[in-house]
């Protein structure tokens, strides 16, 4: 056992030995009665061995203790070089991060949840680096299998897929824009293909205002073309003959035909007009 410092009371030993066993180094007190008969109290190391560096660290700490009001010592010059150094090694940090570009994103992560409480998972997530949702699957009828995936991008959905009949196959895409349905595409007879498209104006002031294209004979070929508005049908281009070239044009007033127009020669120009009452009965001309 060797003594590294004198102390002139109890409380600036106490702080001596605290700053060393913060260090890893274990000292001790001697001379506990000597303050009171005005001698200077000394604190020693344990072991010989921890004497260099013990005498480094107290040079250090070795200033006039302030007391504080815990009733333990301060030493605001050893406070002031911790400080210093805190402030330089985040400075460092930060200017290598700045310059190299090497950042530490965060792990993905999955949560896994059971909605009815039956013991099977029936949602599954996935978080991007940043803890933003990434991805969602979800079994809405319990059965083991995934009907609905919604993905986003930047914490924002950007497309949600559907099984809506519960066969194994997605048959519907709703795309989104800041979560704001822009565009759906529906497999209406679950073959495989695309049967219906409708695009979205601004489902925020207007939700059921949109174009719609429908392939209604399931040919692969789109041949009516409707508008809503309000939710309302507001015209509607036909293919008489169930193909590419539109030759009927439709025009309603809340979904009551009002009045068809006919390019019956189907040269592109519109030949004949018919117009409907109330009761959706043809007006003689």
């Amino acid at each position: 056992m060797k003594i590294v410092a004198e102390a002139k009371d109890l409380a600036e030993a106490g702080f001596l030995v605290s700053i060393l066993a913060s260090e890893r180094i274990e000292a001790e007190i001697l001379d506990e009665h000597a303050f009171s008969m005005g001698l200077p109290v000394r604190v020693a190391v344990v072991r010989d061995e921890d004497f260099d560096r013990a005498m480094a660290i107290i040079h250090v700490a070795k200033a006039k203790p302030i007391r504080s009001k815990t009733g333990r010592s301060r030493n605001p010059r050893n406070f002031l070089i911790y400080f210093l150094l805190f402030i330089a090694g985040f400075a460092a940090c930060y200017l290598y991060i700045a310059l190299s570009g090497n950042y530490i994103p965060l792990p993905a992560t999955e949560m896994n949840t059971d909605n009815n409480f039956d013991g099977q998972v029936d949602a599954w997530f996935e978080y991007d680096s940043e803890g933003l949702l990434k991805k969602g699957e979800y079994d809405q009828d319990y059965d083991g299998k995934t009907d609905m995936i919604s993905h986003f991008k930047g914490g924002y959905l950007t497309l949600r897929q559907f099984d809506s009949n519960f066969d194994g196959q997605f048959d519907t895409k709703e795309y989104y824009n800041k979560e704001y349905l822009r565009k759906a595409v529906y497999d209406v007879n679950h073959d495989g293909n695309d049967d219906e498209v409708r695009e979205y104006f601004d489902t925020l002031t207007s939700p059921y205002t949109f174009n719609e294209e429908s392939d209604c004979d399931f040919d692969g070929i789109y041949e009516t073309y409707s508008f809503y508005k309000d939710n309302y049908l507001q015209r509607q281009q036909t293919s008489f003959r169930n193909d590419s070239i539109l030759d009927r044009l439709v025009l309603f007033e809340k979904n009551r035909k009002k009045t068809v127009i006919y390019d019956r020669d189907r040269d592109g120009v519109w030949d004949d007009t018919i117009n409907y009452d109330v009761f959706e009965k043809e007006i003689k001309r």
